[in-house]
């Protein structure tokens, strides 16, 4: 089991420490994906229902080069899921972010409906609006993520009190991460739209107060759901996932890899971009 890290911002020792516990996240995320494959189920609704078999792994990597043709436009602005789709796929994607105000009644949806119907709402506003101005993309990609510990959800804090409290509920503990992801495609005159959502386990160390302090001082809890970033400073709390790396990251790269090739092969028509 990998042992246990306390952060503390200690000149370019932290640097260094950021670094080794994003590689391990990466070889850890790596093996999870190589020894069993993800058994969550993807819900849809597009028209052609594409479910995975059991112990397959579907990927894009055969078609990626006609992929990356594709007008891809992304309904956030998160640097996260744009490095994910830009830097690492080497999607060209271009970013529209949603007006949704993301006032959904959280008591009304569990957590994997939450981030669903989020995503969805994400989506479609970004397809309404450009396709209205005549800027039909090839597909939208709307993602939402948040951190849920006992049935509550966490989003990013409102101040650092809120950030304080959502860091301390997780110390010492196991919480689960959710990203729902939503495509928007046109088929002909109809709009077909895919969902599926992705859960990640995540522990935590045990943290003390100056320890999430100190994090909160850095600045980097504020725009993250649940308080913190796996893939920088926040890594340094995490002592193991169960699931997609990514998925912690904000956009869960194996299930969009999958999904994607899944609605390849139900015949979706892959539409460039100009």
């Amino acid at each position: 089991s990998m042992r246990r890290l306390r952060c503390r911002r200690e000149g370019t020792a932290t640097s260094g420490l950021i670094a080794v516990v994003s590689l391990l996240a990466h070889i850890t995320s790596a093996l999870a994906f190589a020894s069993k494959p993800p058994g969550h189920t993807a819900r849809f609704t597009c028209s052609a229902r594409c479910a995975a078999r059991a112990g397959e792994v579907t990927m894009i990597l055969d078609r990626l080069n006609r992929w990356k043709q594709v007008d891809f436009v992304l309904a956030s602005n998160s640097p996260r899921r744009k490095e994910i789709l830009s830097n690492i796929l080497g999607l060209k994607v271009r970013i529209v972010p949603s007006t949704f105000e993301e006032n959904l009644d959280k008591s009304k949806f569990g957590p994997q409906d939450y981030v669903k119907e989020n995503a969805r709402q994400k989506s479609l506003e970004v397809w309404k609006r450009l396709s209205s101005a005549g800027d039909r993309p090839g597909m939208v990609v709307g993602g939402d993520t948040v951190v849920v510990y006992q049935g509550e959800i966490l989003e990013k804090p409102l101040d650092h009190a809120h950030a304080f409290r959502m860091l301390r509920m997780l110390s010492g503990k196991d919480h689960k991460v959710y990203t729902g992801v939503t495509l928007i495609y046109g088929e002909n005159d109809d709009v077909k739209e895919h969902c599926f959502v992705e859960e990640t386990s995540v522990s935590f160390a045990a943290l003390s107060d100056a320890d999430i302090e100190a994090y909160i001082e850095s600045g980097e809890p504020m725009d993250k759901a649940g308080g913190y970033g796996i893939q920088s400073l926040g890594g340094c709390f995490v002592t193991g996932i169960q699931g997609c790396y990514y998925n912690v990251m904000g956009f869960p790269l194996h299930s969009f890899c999958r999904e994607l090739s899944h609605l390849a092969s139900a015949g979706f028509k892959l539409q460039e971009g100009n």
